[in-house]
């Protein structure tokens, strides 16, 4: 072989060398799309323990339960302050008619005073 041909032999070489290394990098980006992908999906596998999945529902069962226990508990004391509204009410129209009474009551009993007051002054005259 002459130089030429030895240079042309390297020059190949090189080439070969240079397209199985884009091939490997192209592989080599292929699985990392799909490694991503795959990465990316929301899936159920063996990776998770039960026990995990368990606590999960658990939890989720416990903050429904406690949510709807809130809500009753809300509700009974939306229809606790409605009674005592209603009942409050009631108890302030009975004290107003109880003093429109004792008011009534009073001034009569001042009127009869009066009027007893004037008969003494009368007599006295």
């Amino acid at each position: 072989m002459n130089g030429g041909d030895m240079e042309e032999e390297r020059r190949k070489q090189r080439i070969a060398i240079e397209e199985e290394a884009v091939k490997t990098i192209k592989a080599h980006i292929l699985l990392e799309d799909e490694e991503k992908e795959r990465l990316g999906k929301w899936r159920f596998g063996k990776e998770i323990p039960l026990a995990t999945v368990g606590v999960i529902v658990l939890q989720t069962v416990g903050v429904v339960w406690g949510a709807a226990t809130l809500n009753a508990k809300v509700e009974s004391n939306e229809k606790a302050a409605s009674l005592a509204a209603v009942t409050q009410t009631t108890v302030d129209r009975k004290q107003d008619e109880e003093a429109r009474r004792s008011e009534d009551r009073i001034l009569t009993a001042l009127e009869k005073l009066s009027s007893k007051v004037d008969r003494v002054l009368e007599a006295r005259k």
